[in-house]
């Protein structure tokens, strides 16, 4: 892991990924093993964090304000206070890989929202593959899977 300030002013990549989270670092993972990738992560390193690293300190990175915290604080759209990961490796490293799961309402107004069309891709029997479309760009802004009962 090295600081962008001490990189070569100039430098060539097949593949530059923006965001070494928890999709982005295991992309880059994959990429290098026969190209030359450039993985690009706003936060610094998880290791040396005694928040991160000692499980005894669980969670304690998600309420350290400071500005070295590997953690960022922001309030959603509706108001809630939350958290969002300023550290190689993403949120994983702060919250153990927990997540949750959007109500089909929200997700149901979001599309009338934003006025989005859905394109079903690939339908099995459990479960539906979707991509979500602007219309009035045409640019594939999210991919969903979603799981039938």
């Amino acid at each position: 892991m090295l600081n962008a300030t001490s990189a070569p002013t100039i430098s060539y990549y097949d593949y530059i990924i923006v965001g070494g989270g928890t999709a982005g670092c295991p992309l880059a993972a994959t990429l290098s093993q026969n190209a030359s990738v450039l993985l690009l992560e706003r936060g610094g390193s998880p290791y040396g964090n005694p928040n991160i690293t000692n499980l005894a300190k669980f969670g304690a990175a998600l309420s350290d304000p400071s500005p070295t915290s590997p953690s960022q604080r922001f309030i959603s759209e509706d108001g809630v206070i939350n958290a969002r990961a300023r550290v190689l490796g993403g949120g994983s490293c702060l919250n153990a890989g927990f997540y949750t799961r959007a109500s089909p309402e929200y997700i149901r107004y979001i599309i009338l929202k934003l006025s989005m069309r859905i394109i079903v891709i690939k339908k099995t029997k459990n479960n539906l593959k979707l991509h979500i479309y602007v219309p009035q760009t045409s640019i594939r802004i999210l991919q969903l899977i979603c799981l039938r009962n």
